[in-house]
């Protein structure tokens, strides 16, 4: 299950994003797990098309219960249709167990992505009242 926002301004992107998944084989009930589960996750390691500036995470309790709050920096030089172009970019989310379906996350983000010295399409203040705005429901099996 997930669902997804974009807002586009020209060549800059906004996207805020809400995934819930199942995890197999993985305890992240923890804190500490989930945050190992979270670092080292796909998301954030670098490739052609993303260099990380800046890279944290840390625990917060948003909804009750632990959560990994994340922010990455970093650029990207390789977007398709912009040869030449380096775009910066920035997402800010949290990944959190969902609290009452042992197994399943909820990625829940935004990020922004625009051609170097050019706005980004929307605010920080906006994807945070997104962040904020999630409810978890039970999940159906």
């Amino acid at each position: 299950m997930n669902t997804t926002f974009i807002k586009k301004d020209g060549d800059s992107t906004y996207v805020a994003y809400v995934a819930l998944g199942k995890i197999e084989g993985r305890d992240v009930s923890d804190p500490g797990q989930l945050l190992a589960f979270v670092r080292n996750t796909e998301k954030f390691r670098e490739g052609p098309r993303q260099r990380n500036l800046k890279l944290t995470f840390k625990i917060d309790h948003p909804f009750g219960q632990p959560c990994v709050r994340y922010s990455l920096v970093g650029e990207d030089p390789k977007v398709p249709g912009s040869p030449g172009v380096v775009f910066d970019i920035d997402a800010y989310g949290l990944v959190c167990p969902h609290p009452t379906a042992t197994g399943f996350t909820a990625w829940i983000d935004f990020s922004r992505r625009s051609p170097k010295g050019v706005p980004h399409a929307g605010g920080i203040d906006e994807g945070e009242r997104f962040l904020k705005s999630v409810q978890f429901m039970d999940v159906r099996r």
